[in-house]
């Protein structure tokens, strides 16, 4: 049994509480939250039945006093760093929400840290775990579309709207605007499916009228040859989302719906079967017990970073900027 501590209780939080009480190897023991109420709240719905159940302010607090073997950090972006390198000094498996950190340094610090305790280090890029994205990956990787040559992604979303008057608009707090919060699963897919280093990116960045940014649009090279581009909406009207592949021998389209591809032979496939879901929550459990291997690890979120930093820093140079 894997005894896990939750530092932060917010919304996002919620999604990570239902999956692991239906983890059986899982027991959720303690939670923590700058608002003492929300801890409380979730320890309600966790531990009905259990009187060493306890809510902590303080994170440190919840660590020192809890027999924990992992903790969840579900938390705004800013208090990553300091909230996974103490859970990692403290001997503990760490599952985070994305970006990793606010920085490439600190990211690097982290995955280092990890490395050295010999602790998972997971992020959660649910894409990942999701039956139409694992398909189009393993897809990629048989070779039966070729070389991939482009990739296009689109991402929609009425984030401007939702996050209004919340931290997500606070540069201090989030260290970025959309492209930081929800572009950072689109980076990660990016990487994930190219396989590949990523060798320049050229950037355009509008905040619109806000402190952070809200539309970005980028090209990237590659160091297989491939190229890419990128765009992303934080003033839509809805949620939606399109990723392309293009091979020299086939391609693969998803869509909100679903997933399909073009053969060698030109001809569109919708797949019949589809890998089975999982979920970061799911993964870190059995990563821990040595049931499986890690599908997220800490280097995903480094990279990621770095990525991200020469998005900004191109955007703000007017000029390519190698990675």
């Amino acid at each position: 049994m894997v005894r896990i501590g939750i530092i932060g209780c917010g919304g996002n939080s919620r999604g990570h509480l239902y999956r692991l009480l239906n983890i059986e190897d899982a027991e959720i023991v303690a939670f923590s939250d700058i608002d003492i109420s929300r801890a409380e709240a979730f320890s309600k719905i966790a531990c009905r039945e259990k009187k060493n159940c306890r809510s902590y302010r303080d994170y440190r607090k919840m660590i020192d006093n809890e027999d924990l073997d992992a903790v969840v950090i579900s938390t705004p972006h800013v208090f990553h760093y300091e909230q996974a390198k103490y859970s990692l000094e403290n001997d503990l498996h760490v599952l985070i929400e994305k970006p990793l950190a606010c920085s490439s340094r600190q990211c690097e610090e982290i995955v280092n840290l990890a490395e050295k305790n010999k602790k998972v280090l997971l992020v959660s890029y649910q894409r990942h775990y999701i039956p139409k994205f694992v398909f189009a990956y393993k897809l990629i990787r048989s070779g039966k579309i070729g070389d991939v040559k482009q990739i296009n992604i689109w991402l929609m979303q009425a984030w401007r709207k939702n996050t209004m008057g919340k931290w997500r608009q606070d540069p201090s707090i989030s260290c970025g605007g959309m492209f930081m919060d929800s572009g950072s699963h689109i980076v990660d897919l990016l990487l994930w499916f190219m396989g590949s280093r990523p060798l320049e990116v050229y950037s355009y960045i509008d905040n619109y009228d806000l402190r952070v940014d809200v539309y970005t649009s980028f090209v990237a090279k590659f160091e297989n040859g491939a190229f890419a581009d990128v765009t992303i909406n934080g003033n839509a009207v809805r949620y939606d989302e399109y990723e392309s592949i293009f091979g020299t021998e086939g391609a693969i389209f998803l869509t909100f719906s679903g997933v399909s591809y073009i053969d060698s032979n030109g001809d569109r496939i919708s797949p019949f079967k589809l890998p089975p879901a999982s979920s970061p929550d799911e993964n870190f459990i059995n990563v821990i017990l040595g049931k499986e291997e890690n599908r997220c690890p800490g280097i995903y979120g480094l990279n990621v970073l770095r990525f991200t930093e020469a998005v900004y820093e191109s955007a703000q140079s007017g000029r390519p900027v190698k990675i």
